[in-house]
């Protein structure tokens, strides 16, 4: 479990890295991974993520409110 945890780590710093290509070095953007319980709010990124990748209407009704960037390779 604890190797599945670290892969997936590995990962989203990876798809991370890839994403702030191009941004602002001053912005200083940071990440860090939190177990779902010790955040109250984290339901509210899994939903925006979870609309952006639905699409259609739910992805442009938060057109105004978010930037999404493509990590597609």
């Amino acid at each position: 479990m604890e190797y599945q945890i670290a892969a997936q780590a590995s990962k989203d710093r990876a798809s991370s890295a890839h994403a702030l290509i191009g941004v602002d070095a001053h912005l200083h953007p940071a990440y860090d991974h939190r177990p779902a319980w010790s955040e109250p709010l984290l339901w509210a990124a899994d939903a925006a993520c979870w609309a952006v990748g639905a699409g259609g209407d739910w992805q442009r009704r938060l057109g105004g409110m978010l930037t999404v960037r493509d990590l597609r390779p």
